[in-house]
């Protein structure tokens, strides 16, 4: 059976760590440098509950790794044992070096938030490095040799354009729904936005494409693909593509109709009425990515090839 907790935990993770980066790297990406407002404070704000999320449930699955490798629960593990683990394995290191750079978030948003003391660029820095610390939770971490190096490297890519995807559906929804979002002026302000990712978005869809199909290479050409395909992990990959597929379409109307419709309307000076095809548009496709994630936490404890024999 499924250990519901350790699926949920993981994908909290996914999602506050995925954010923390992703809405961060949105900022710098799509509107522009440090530019000290009541808006950055707002992110900032966001950005600092984010970490502080992260920097916790970091902490809890660490806690519920420990307890599930020494077969225990945690009160009745020896603390040289939790020390062992903290210095002597990947998953030590990549949660030392994540609470190490969500600490420095923290400070970031801290100084932003208080002092507007802005830095976009060494914020996503940070974030980037709490985020790719996640590689060494999935299966890239259990490839060997050479070839694992460069596993991991592909999932941390792949990470990382998947939370620059995630956090700019993010963005746009703050920019639709904020008070005032259908006033010529705003609305203005996201089509420029909405156009200018358009060219990012596709580079994120090749990233996503290639670093997909290299994971799945990876994976599964020790075993029998076709065994895989059948078992649990190949019909929640199957079911991941699909989502995938639907994210595509979605991404394709928005950038191909509903944004230029938006544009012409936003000529006309009246935006709202167009406004809502997209608002709808843009929850789904974030909604389909967030389905994406939950299905990343759960394929991350499933075995990919599953035993000669086993059912």
């Amino acid at each position: 059976m499924a250990d519901w907790g350790i699926i949920a935990l993981r994908w909290a993770l996914f999602v506050s760590l995925g954010l923390l980066f992703g809405l961060t790297a949105f900022k710098r990406l799509s509107l522009g440098g440090d530019h000290p407002s009541d808006a950055d404070v707002r992110h900032s704000w966001v950005i600092l509950i984010l970490a502080v999320l992260a920097a916790a449930l970091s902490v809890i699955g660490f806690a519920m790794q420990v307890s599930s490798m020494t077969g225990m629960p945690l009160a009745e593990v020896d603390r040289a044992t939790v020390q062992s683990l903290l210095d002597e394995t990947a998953l030590g290191l990549a949660l030392k070096v994540r609470l190490a750079a969500l600490v420095a978030a923290i400070i970031l948003a801290l100084a932003a938030s208080l002092w507007r003391l802005s830095s976009s660029a060494a914020q996503a820095l940070v974030s980037g490095v709490a985020l790719a610390t996640l590689a060494w939770s999935g299966h890239g971490a259990a490839t060997d040799g050479t070839v694992g190096w460069v596993h991991l490297a592909a999932d941390i890519l792949h990470l990382i354009a998947a939370s620059i995807w995630i956090g700019a559906l993010a963005g746009f929804l703050w920019m639709l729904f904020r008070p005032g979002s259908g006033e010529v002026g705003k609305a203005r302000q996201t089509c420029r936005v909405l156009a200018d990712f358009a060219t990012l978005g596709s580079t994120l869809v090749m990233v996503l494409l290639l670093t997909g199909l290299a994971n799945a290479y990876f994976i599964l050409r020790d075993g029998d693909p076709w065994a895989a395909l059948a078992a649990p992990y190949g019909q929640f990959l199957a079911l991941k593509i699909i989502l995938f597929v639907g994210m595509l379409a979605l991404a394709a109307v928005n950038r191909f109709r509903l944004t230029p419709a938006l544009i012409a309307a936003v000529e006309r000076r009246d935006p709202e009425r167009t406004l809502k095809p997209l608002r709808r548009s843009i929850v789904l496709e974030f909604g389909l990515g967030i389905g994406i994630l939950i299905l990343v936490a759960w394929l991350g404890t499933l075995a990919p090839n599953p035993m000669p024999g086993a059912s």
